[in-house]
């Protein structure tokens, strides 16, 4: 499968009905942000070392403010309502969130680290906010459009979903968690989540 001035900003936003600096900024200013956070996320190597370690951590929890978790890890499982039981869902939903971030954040730390990145206009899509955003691997001879989805979120623009090339992210979930409850049933979903997270972990 495939600091303090945030705090005041979003202080004074409540307390006079100002808009937060998060909600505020658009969705290009938020995908800067979202990729010079990934930049910070350290892969080199397999190993790191304690120091990197405890930056990865902080490049994580950086992160973590960019997504609609709620969105991205309910909105794979929503066909599947009548098959998982509350418990499993609410089981399912943690286990692949740490699968999400484990994931997606090393592996779109190093593309963009290594990638020539063009940040075309935003486009407004009802409720939405989509920031395309081209990407160069000169070593892999590949060219790649990125469009991420925003949405405003507990006062946030978040991500709801991510484009590769046209295709989306949640979709591609949809049809593999689909396909592997149709084989293997749900037992087979958590042996699947579960194998996955021991091959990162012994990746590390």
């Amino acid at each position: 499968m495939r600091p303090i001035l945030i705090l005041a900003s979003a202080f004074i936003a409540t307390s006079f009905g100002l808009p937060s600096a998060r909600a505020a900024a658009g969705g290009k200013d938020r995908t800067e942000g979202l990729i010079a956070a990934f930049k910070k996320v350290k892969t080199e190597g397999g190993k790191l070392v304690k120091q990197e370690k405890a930056a990865n951590d902080r490049a994580f929890a950086e992160l973590d403010d960019y997504f609609d978790f709620t969105t991205l890890t309910s909105k794979p499982i929503e066909p599947l309502a009548d098959k998982l039981t509350p418990e499993e869902a609410t089981r399912f939903k943690a286990k692949f969130r740490e699968l999400i971030r484990l994931i997606a954040y090393a592996n779109a730390g190093t593309a963009f680290r290594k990638a020539k990145l063009t940040l075309e206009p935003e486009v407004k899509k009802a409720a939405r906010v989509a920031v395309p955003v081209k990407l160069r691997l000169e070593e892999d001879d590949l060219d790649l459009t990125v469009e991420f989805h925003w949405e405003t979120v507990k006062g946030a623009w978040r991500i709801v979903d991510v484009l590769f090339d046209g295709d989306s992210l949640l979709k591609d979930y949809q049809n593999q968690i689909g396909k592997i409850v149709t084989k293997s049933g749900v037992p087979g979903l958590f042996k699947s989540l579960d194998n996955r997270r021991a091959e990162l972990e012994k990746g590390q």
